[in-house]
């Protein structure tokens, strides 16, 4: 028996209101609701740990540089790796988003490419005040998993990155997804990325813990969480597939093993330390 709200996506407008002639889309809210709530979760942190002011002098200029760093890393990633042809003829769209008068609001961005873009700004932010990389990263991968829940609920709105077919009792019907029900593959990423791995975090900050640790954890748990949905979630267009796995499971893993590899240089370097103690 299907339910009503297995249609559900498909009456969803993307489009929220129009400003003028242009069309401002749920997505673009959405990332601006992910990086107030990054902002919000992040100063109530600090405000508890009586770090307050460093929030107000120094870390809400990093965030700003993060999210303009993720923007346009995730937008050239995304031409780079699933649409190179039609950026390639149309380079003005790549951050001039907006497509027969409709402000598109930045769809079509890759997670990996704005994370780098993201460590690239965040690391010149850094080392022009001189301050500890893996020390801020530790507070700031605290606010990530918020922006992630906010930005795949966009993508849910959006009608984007829906799952594979699929005879599960929760399957939707996504436009552009055919008459099949599909996985809510970005409800699922929304829960593992955004809720769970949020939880996580606050779990484990609550312990001793050497510096690095936190942001070591965020790289393996997004790693886990988005190498398992992608056997639920669609292939992007041009995702090919190689030895079975898609290109966000490649890229996964190599969070994760950058993952392991900061495990590994926290725990010698707490070895050095020891050793250096002793001698």
């Amino acid at each position: 028996m299907i339910s009503w709200w297995q249609y559900f996506p498909q009456h969803i407008d993307p489009i929220a209101f129009f400003v003028g002639s242009f069309a401002v889309r749920f997505y673009s809210l959405f990332w601006i609701a992910g990086f107030l709530g990054a902002w919000f979760c992040l100063s109530v942190i600090l405000k508890t740990d009586g770090r307050e002011k460093i929030f107000r002098e120094k870390l809400l200029d990093g965030i700003f540089w993060i999210f303009i760093g993720a923007i346009a890393g995730g937008r050239i990633g995304y031409a780079l790796l699933y649409a190179p042809e039609y950026f390639w003829h149309h380079p003005f769209a790549l951050f001039l988003p907006v497509e027969a008068g409709i402000f598109t609001g930045f769809f079509g961005m890759s997670f990996f490419g704005g994370v780098l873009g993201a460590l690239l700004f965040l690391t010149v932010f850094l080392r022009q005040r001189k301050e500890s990389f893996l020390e801020w990263t530790d507070y700031y991968v605290l606010a990530v998993p918020i922006a992630l829940f906010f930005g795949r609920i966009g993508n849910f709105f959006n009608g984007e990155l829906y799952g594979r077919v699929t005879n599960a009792p929760w399957g939707m019907y996504f436009p552009g997804g055919g008459n099949s029900l599909r996985h809510p593959s970005q409800l699922y990423e929304a829960f593992l990325e955004g809720i769970v791995l949020f939880l996580l975090l606050l779990f484990l900050r609550r312990f001793p813990h050497a510096v690095g640790t936190l942001s070591g954890v965020f790289l393996l748990g997004y790693g886990v969480s988005r190498s398992i949905v992608e056997f639920f979630r669609e292939p992007d267009r041009g995702d090919p597939l190689f030895l079975g796995f898609s290109l966000g499971q490649h890229y996964s893993f190599l969070l994760i093993m950058a993952a392991l590899f900061l495990f590994y240089s926290i725990r010698k370097r707490k070895s050095d330390i020891l050793d250096a103690t002793k001698g």
